[in-house]
């Protein structure tokens, strides 16, 4: 059984490391998740916030529009909420609430731990677990500004535990 399990994670591991893929141009490459895979659809119609963990105590890591398609790689020992592969967020999984999500080809995801804690609200905690993304470049001298074209091409995650993250365009 634990071979199994290894074996699916590993499977998805690599699907997710091809769905990130970049071609040559810099832009992602589009695919779509097989029938048979673990997945979950938005349906919320205002989207949903992707979470450090599975709870709204969890910072937001990151969003999916409505009827946007996801693979779903675990989820919570209560079924309440699906993990998630989320480039930038600790382990690179992310937390969608099922509540807001029809998922299918689920039924043997494996049950992950939640994070030890929800992020702290100590002095400091309230920029971390959060991706940040590039607007825009302010010229002070000129009092100019220029935004950026894809501000999601271009992100850092700050942790609690002082490590970082980041994506400059499509790496």
């Amino acid at each position: 059984m634990k071979i199994k399990q290894i074996s699916y994670m590993i499977g998805l591991g690599m699907l997710m490391l091809f769905l990130s893929a970049c071609n040559g141009e810099g832009a992602a490459v589009v695919a779509t998740i097989a029938p048979n895979l673990p997945s979950a659809t938005v349906t919320a119609p205002d989207g949903i916030n992707v979470r450090s963990g599975p709870g709204e105590e969890y910072a937001a890591v990151g969003t999916l529009a409505f009827g946007e398609q996801t693979l779903v790689v675990g989820r919570s020992a209560d079924s309440a909420w699906w993990v998630i592969p989320t480039q930038g967020a600790t382990n690179n999984q992310g937390w969608i609430s099922a509540t807001y999500v029809k998922a299918v080809n689920t039924e043997n995801v494996p049950v992950i731990p939640p994070p030890a804690s929800a992020p702290s609200t100590s002095a400091g905690s309230d920029i971390t677990d959060i991706v940040w993304k590039w607007q825009k470049v302010e010229d002070v001298a000129s009092d100019s500004s220029t935004r950026v074209d894809d501000p999601n091409k271009y992100t850092i995650v700050f942790y609690t535990d002082g490590t970082t993250t980041g994506q400059a365009d499509c790496n």
